[in-house]
């Protein structure tokens, strides 16, 4: 909970130059505290509404978390469906690791020699 966004998003390294962004934490994300300028308040047909916006970038991510910070991480609480979507980028690259050492480890297993009392009875 303590991790911080940009650590996990080596990609930017332009946007961990600024040290206010640099304090958003995944617990941030998930209690909606990140400080980003972040509107959803406005109809999804306005221009200006963050998710649209954040639909229509070519990196969803990076449209995310190069906005402006306008209070600092942790202090207020606005929605952001951007907080959302890093969250779920987080448990996709959680997910896709834990899947290569389960995968991993049953290669292993599958490649170990049995011994002879686990070896079936032909």
């Amino acid at each position: 909970m303590t991790a911080r966004i940009l650590d996990l998003f080596p990609n930017y390294p332009d946007l961990a130059a600024d040290p206010i962004k640099r304090r958003m934490t995944v617990a941030h994300a998930l209690t909606m505290r990140l400080g980003l300028a972040w509107d959803e308040d406005l109809a999804y047909s306005d221009p200006q509404n963050g998710e649209r916006q954040m639909e229509a970038a070519t990196d969803r991510y990076r449209n995310v978390l190069e906005r402006p910070m306008v209070h600092r991480p942790g202090t207020v609480w606005n929605y952001c469906g951007g907080a959302t979507a890093i969250l779920g980028h987080l448990i996709a690259m959680i997910a896709s690791i834990a899947n290569e050492a389960h995968r991993f480890r049953l290669a292993v297993i599958c490649t170990a020699p049995m011994s002879q009392e686990l070896r079936p009875l032909v």
